[in-house]
């Protein structure tokens, strides 16, 4: 079960962080935090998301680190099509230096969890 909710909760992730990358800039969600703020959300987006994907999909990190860089860099040049919208690498390389953040992170957390089971497979019988 929570690897079925981990894929919905990832991909709607991916799903939010398109959404929020193609629509005009009024209609962008943001944190509230201004212009100043717009690298933090771009951060922590793609860190989220790749997390996300990375618990979803945990033999695959490698996998998700070029589909979150393949992401960022389209996303990007789609922005060229949106009247008001401006592509930049600078703002891509935020988004990947967040993806992968979250990859690292949840490889992580997923070498942790795995060590924890075989250290409970191993525990003599009390």
């Amino acid at each position: 079960m929570f690897g079925k909710l981990t894929k919905i909760a990832a991909w709607a992730g991916i799903g939010f962080i398109v959404y929020a990358t193609l629509v005009p800039r009024g209609l962008r969600p943001t944190f509230g935090l201004g212009e100043a703020g717009v690298n933090y959300e771009r951060f922590t987006a793609y860190a989220v998301g790749s997390a996300l994907l990375v618990l979803a999909y945990p033999r695959h990190p490698l996998r998700v680190g070029i589909l979150i860089v393949a992401i960022a860099v389209v996303l990007e040049f789609g922005q060229l099509a949106i009247p008001g919208r401006d592509a930049r690498a600078r703002d891509s390389l935020v988004k990947v230096a967040g993806g992968l953040a979250g990859i690292s992170a949840a490889a992580l957390w997923n070498r942790r969890v795995v060590a924890q089971r075989l250290a409970a497979t191993k525990e003599p019988a009390a």
